[in-house]
């Protein structure tokens, strides 16, 4: 099923683009958009070994252990064990419930299925392997799904997304592969933003906060350089936005700061 999607509202028809009508009423842009069903294809649990969640209902998530039993995990493959992590009805909590971007992260790592995924020297493959065939198009928001499967959905590109801030993820990575996942999360931001919503509402600031991350664990001198040319104080800043380790309570920075880290990224991405 396609939209046609003038701003944020409106009117739905079944065709086989989307078109997508700009804010001034102008020109449309016709774009493919996948079909739920074609989402949920993508996006499935489908490792043998994963660990398999008791169902949220009638009890909810409160009857659900943050935990899986550890003795399953040593045995897990690292794509069994992704799934493990994106499948857990906690990581989806976090996404939710976070008041600030280093929060739902921090949430992440309290768990045992995230902590050993830490720890697995192919891990990082095993993500991109996934983050590679996501589609910001699968976004609920874009659906007008909005049921928890549809949530699991946009749940694992942020989940990827905000795990790989890590620094244990990011000190792994040579120069080159900084570069080319940049690349990769630009090209996700801009899947992200073709569509006229909230950016809160589709994620655009778990992306951008991989980015940032990237050009500081890179070193990058530009980057740095803008950093210490705002003043600290300000709770909008760029600087406060970089600081995820102690929690912003930003999901999404202004447009100012999206251009900024946007514009070093684009460089950084091009080796230059």
């Amino acid at each position: 099923m396609v939209q046609f999607l003038y701003s944020r509202t409106v009117c739905r028809v079944c065709v086989s683009l989307v078109a997508l009508v700009s804010a001034s009423c102008g020109t449309i842009q016709q774009i493919q958009m996948p079909s739920l069903e074609e989402c949920k294809a993508k996006y499935t649990y489908n490792t043998a070994d994963r660990y398999i969640y008791a169902p949220l209902r009638p009890h909810g998530i409160t009857a659900i252990p943050t935990n899986i039993p550890d003795s399953l995990i040593p045995p897990m493959s690292t794509r069994g064990l992704l799934e493990s992590c994106l499948a857990n009805p906690h990581t989806q909590a976090s996404l939710k419930l976070r008041k600030s971007l280093a929060r739902g992260r921090q949430e992440f790592f309290t768990m045992n299925t995230w902590q050993a995924l830490e720890q697995r020297p192919d891990a990082y493959q095993t993500m991109m392997e996934r983050y590679d065939r996501l589609e910001a198009a699968c976004s609920p928001v874009i659906q007008s799904a909005a049921t928890e499967d549809a949530y699991e959905i946009q749940a694992q590109l942020a989940s990827i997304e905000l795990a790989l801030t890590r620094e244990s993820f990011l000190k792994r990575l040579n120069t080159l592969e900084k570069r080319q996942l940049a690349a990769k999360v630009i090209a996700k931001h801009r899947e992200k933003t073709q569509y006229n919503y909230d950016r809160v509402l589709i994620g655009t600031g778990d992306g951008l906060w991989l980015l940032a991350s990237l050009l500081l664990a890179a070193n990058d001198t530009k980057f740095n350089d803008a950093i210490r040319s705002e003043p600290p104080g300000s709770f909008s800043s760029l600087y406060q936005f970089t600081q995820g380790e102690i929690g912003t309570g930003i999901l999404q920075p202004s447009s100012d700061i999206e251009t900024t880290i946007l514009l070093h990224a684009e460089r950084f991405a091009a080796g230059k």
